[in-house]
C-alpha cells in the first residue's frame, strides 16, 4: 500500500459514510447550531428550481461550493442528484 493509499482510503471511506457533510438543516431553537448528514443522504439539484422539494436535512449548506460537489465530490461520495428525465418527470440518479 503507497503512503497515498494509506490516508486516502480511510479518509474516502470516512466522508462517505459518516455524518460529515454540512446541511442547511439547523436544529429547532438554536438557528446556529449545525447539523450533518452521511454522503449518502445528501441530494445535490441539478438545476436552481429542483430546489426544496426534500427536507433541508438532505441539501449541502449553501456556503459550501455546490458546483464542484456536484460534478467532483457528490459523485465520489455516492451523493444523490436531482436530474430532469422525460417529460420533466424528476429522478434521482449516482
Amino acid at each position: 500500500m503507497s503512503a497515498t493509499d494509506f490516508f486516502s482510503t480511510p479518509l474516502v471511506k470516512r466522508l462517505r459514510t459518516e455524518e460529515c457533510w454540512l446541511t442547511r438543516d439547523r436544529k429547532v431553537g438554536t438557528p446556529k447550531q449545525l447539523q450533518f448528514a452521511c454522503a449518502g443522504k445528501i441530494v445535490i439539484p441539478d438545476r436552481p428550481e429542483l430546489d426544496g422539494f426534500l427536507t433541508e436535512e438532505r441539501y449541502l449548506d449553501p456556503t459550501l461550493p455546490t458546483e464542484h460537489c456536484t460534478k467532483r465530490i457528490g459523485p465520489a461520495m455516492r451523493c444523490y442528484r436531482f436530474l430532469f428525465e422525460f417529460a420533466n418527470q424528476v429522478i434521482l440518479c449516482w
